[in-house]
């Protein structure tokens, strides 16, 4: 099948296209979205042209593979822009208002950006296990659990050490630096916690296409 066939890159990207020109529209907030967004976009598109088949190298998988991981957390980490729901508490205030539709614009942005990042995060992921790590069910679970640690550790060091994918690479000293300033008891709660959501709507997912 062709690469530009693929029904996940072209869900991915129209998908991100129509959350790109409705943020648009939406004065302030909606840059956030959409460029958390795009990160995730990323991310779901290295896994897709990881598992695609395509005739490259070992050292070009083994670089994609590496981006992919930087890049994967990306996605996940949209699930804490939940955070920003707060925002509209006062959603229901302003009922015949501008404001009002400007709120809820903003949710829906907010709501369609996170169900995007989500959606990245798991087809990324379950490309990768079907194509490199679905031998056993054991090596299965063992790369999801692996992942959704990895994951779980960089989107706490992304929300609150402030840290992009691509500084573990610009400024590697200045990341390692933030990265052992943590608090890691901390880290090793919200680990606990977000790796156990991840892995509940993997298990969610495979048994709804076994």
């Amino acid at each position: 099948m062709s690469l530009l066939k693929n029904k996940y890159l072209i869900t991915a990207n129209i998908s991100w296209l129509v959350i790109y020109l409705f943020g648009r529209v939406i004065p302030t907030f909606s840059r956030v979205v959409y460029w958390n967004a795009f990160l995730a976009l990323i991310a779901i598109n290295l896994a897709i042209f990881l598992t695609s088949g395509l005739k490259i190298s070992r050292w070009l998988k083994g670089i994609l593979f590496t981006l992919w991981l930087l890049f994967q957390p990306n996605a996940f980490y949209m699930a804490t822009d939940a955070i920003h729901m707060s925002d509209f508490t006062t959603i229901y205030q302003y009922p015949r208002d501008l404001r009002h539709f400007l709120n809820i614009s903003r949710f829906t942005l907010l709501f369609l950006g996170i169900s995007f990042g989500i959606w990245c995060g798991i087809v990324g992921i379950r490309l990768v296990v079907a194509r490199y790590f679905n031998r056993t069910w054991q090596m299965r679970w063992l790369f999801y659990f692996s992942i959704s640690v990895l994951t779980s550790i960089a989107v706490y060091i992304g929300r609150y050490g402030r840290l992009n994918s691509w500084n573990v690479i610009t400024h590697p000293a200045l990341s390692l630096q933030k990265i052992l300033a943590l608090p890691w008891i901390t880290v090793a709660m919200f680990t606990l916690f977000f790796t156990f959501l991840q892995l509940a709507i993997i298990a969610v997912i495979e048994y709804c296409h076994e």
